[in-house]
């Protein structure tokens, strides 16, 4: 129980930490420059833009089909209604990550605004908080390796993972007898690997209680919060040159603090469907905060090299 509490202790760090981190680099004057508020503004209208797009996905193919099966028989569509309605609810819940994922890979395809945006916010937190070691300038001297078309093919692998298992997910929830058990039994699951079995089972028997939608919503959310507090720092590992295992090792290692900084984050992103991409600007601002928080700066280039000799 001690350990549990422990964790649930730092996990509320985390969200302290995102809080704090946002109300600092807002403070950031260079953020009011013409240069970021061009990539806020495009940010925002790439968010109407994907969110328009993906209801349109959903809903359109739907109506045409209404009006297909009212045209042969206004009875038939009666009968099939409620058919239609099951199957254009799961459709919805699984396409509504999509948005998110793309916002997610708007930062490998064009990858040097939230780039320089985090090392803007790096270098304003260190001379917030008056390091003696500028944080900002050591990772700034680490040499970028050019990375990025795997990085590419490793988030897009990523994230087909995630939606096929998600698609897998809905379709199985829609069996009889064992539908109702799919998102309880992933939610336990997915709990047992980070937090262990008791709280595992916790979960599980919590999320037997609570509401298919509820359930469902829940699920989506860790896997979103788990993908985000990835990419954010992203910035980071490219410049510390991380193979897949180390950045896995460097999560583990502070992996409750982060959980509550990227329940802040999600909650932002989430809960601001139209702006979503502004909001994801400000929390890779706030990363570059969390990072100077659980993290040492990086040892400089010279005494780098000569470790590797």
């Amino acid at each position: 129980m001690e350990a549990f509490l422990g964790r649930v202790s730092r996990c509320y760090d985390g969200m302290i930490y995102a809080c704090q981190g946002i109300y600092v680099v807002m403070q950031n004057p260079a953020l009011r420059q013409e240069y970021h508020l061009r990539v806020f503004l495009q940010l925002s209208l790439l968010s109407f833009l994907l969110v328009g797009i993906a209801r349109i996905l959903v809903g359109l193919p739907f109506q045409v089909i209404r009006l297909l099966l009212w045209a042969v028989s206004p009875s038939l569509l009666a009968s099939s209604q409620a058919g239609l309605t099951n199957v254009h609810d799961t459709l919805h819940n699984t396409i509504a990550g999509l948005p998110f994922l793309l916002l997610l890979l708007m930062r490998y395809l064009y990858p040097k605004p939230l780039d320089q945006l985090f090392m803007t916010s790096l270098q304003f937190v260190d001379e917030y908080q008056d390091h003696p070691v500028s944080f900002a300038k050591r990772l700034a001297q680490q040499r970028i390796r050019s990375t990025w078309w795997r990085n590419m093919k490793d988030y897009l692998a990523r994230s087909w993972v995630r939606w096929r298992w998600g698609l897998l997910l809905a379709v199985l929830s829609m069996l009889p007898l064992v539908g109702a058990f799919v998102f309880p039994a992933a939610g336990a699951y997915t709990t047992f690997r980070s937090l262990g079995k008791t709280q595992g089972i916790l979960v599980g028997l919590c999320f037997l209680s609570l509401p298919s939608w509820m359930t469902k919503g829940l699920i989506r959310a860790g896997m979103e919060m788990r993908a985000l507090m990835r990419e954010l720092m992203e910035p980071y590992f490219v410049r510390m040159s991380m193979t897949h295992r180390e950045k896995r090792r460097w999560f583990r290692g502070r992996q409750d603090t982060l959980f509550g900084f990227s329940l802040i984050a999600w909650i932002l992103i989430a809960w601001l469907p139209f702006f979503n991409f502004l909001a994801y600007g400000v929390v890779q601002a706030a990363a570059s905060y969390m990072l100077v928080v659980v993290d040492d700066p990086p040892p400089p280039v010279e005494q780098k090299s000569k470790k590797l000799e």
